[in-house]
């Protein structure tokens, strides 16, 4: 990157953190990940703020690069989650979890780094449901689910690549539990869509128990925000009411407000709020029967962990019977 008239190799704080290799708790490069690895730190960027002019420049328009920043990172400032407990789902091609814990980083035991989680891949999630025939495309999902008010009592498990933050098995696989011969597509499609939702409120109980912060707001953005059904059951899980802003797209929003306030054009306190579309309530009389649901999708989890070994464990189990009967 052209910084100013020289080449140098720069990156900022939010895209050095998301490395995994760029300590939150120092501000510098993990000196012990290095050694691991064996990086050398000289081959890395120098980490720059933000925001400044430290960037270059489009050279092709004449305009200063005033600001880059992570994609989630930057959605949060967009949707002005500035206060400690404020907490952003985003579900887009991947679905995040991000919670404001103030002016210093909570070290976490469970996987979520640094409070901040990947759920998984919704948008393959969503479509591979089409694909199997329990909805006609993702956007009918909804629709289809509403046929019916229950699940039946199955369970989708969503490990497409295994499962993450809290329980972090890269073994575990995608499962359907529960078929019964009254189970429909409906019943299906309604699993579906509860997974997702209850994977992000798994992640938000998760970030919650390891910093006690208590949740001052929850916002959701990204396409799959859109649908309906896993926005109820996410705000009558976490009995909060659920902010469903009218652009979902807002990390462009967010580098926009840096780059903003790099120039001079706002100060902080006079950043534009985002307009909302609309806000979520909880539906108090589903909670009790969504909670023991949710309770039992997470009983179920433990059916698909560890399935490199228990396949493993099953060829030694063929391999020991006998034949010479």
């Amino acid at each position: 990157m052209n910084a100013g008239n020289l080449n140098e190799h720069i990156s900022e704080i939010t895209n050095s953190t998301g490395s995994g290799v760029y300590d939150p708790f120092t501000l510098c490069w993990s000196p012990i990940v290095l050694a691991v690895f064996g990086i050398s730190v000289n081959c890395l960027p120098r980490v720059v703020p933000t925001c400044g002019s430290q960037f270059g420049r489009f050279e092709e328009f004449g305009l200063p690069i005033l600001s880059i920043a992570g994609d989630t990172n930057s959605a949060m400032f967009g949707e002005r989650m500035i206060s400690v407990g404020d907490c952003k789902i985003t579900m887009g091609t991947g679905a995040f979890v991000d919670l404001n814990t103030g002016n210093e980083p909570y070290p976490s035991v469970k996987g979520a780094y640094p409070l901040r989680r990947m759920i998984t891949r919704v948008v393959l999630l969503s479509s591979g449901g089409a694909r199997t025939g329990f909805y006609p495309s993702p956007k009918e999902s909804e629709a289809v689910a509403r046929e019916v008010n229950h699940t039946a009592g199955v369970h989708f498990i969503p490990a497409l690549w295994g499962l993450s933050s809290p329980i972090n098995d890269p073994s575990a696989k995608c499962a359907l539990l529960g078929l019964g011969p009254d189970t429909s597509k409906h019943h299906c499609a309604r699993a579906i869509l509860n997974s997702v939702a209850f994977r992000s409120v798994q992640l938000v109980e998760t970030l919650h128990s390891e910093t006690q912060i208590d949740l001052r707001s929850l916002t959701i953005d990204g396409g799959v925000s859109k649908n309906n059904m896993i926005c109820e059951k996410i705000a009558t899980l976490t009995n909060k009411k659920l902010r469903r802003p009218v652009d979902i797209e807002a990390s462009a929003r967010g580098a926009a407000y840096f780059a903003g306030i790099s120039c001079g054009i706002w100060k902080e306190s006079t950043l534009p709020e985002p307009e909302l579309k609309n806000v979520v309530e909880p539906i108090y009389k589903e909670r009790d029967w969504s909670v023991t649901e949710f309770k039992h999708w997470q009983g179920s989890i433990r059916r698909v962990l560890k399935w490199q070994q228990l396949e493993a464990e099953t060829v030694d189990d063929c391999l020991s019977v006998r034949t010479d009967f």
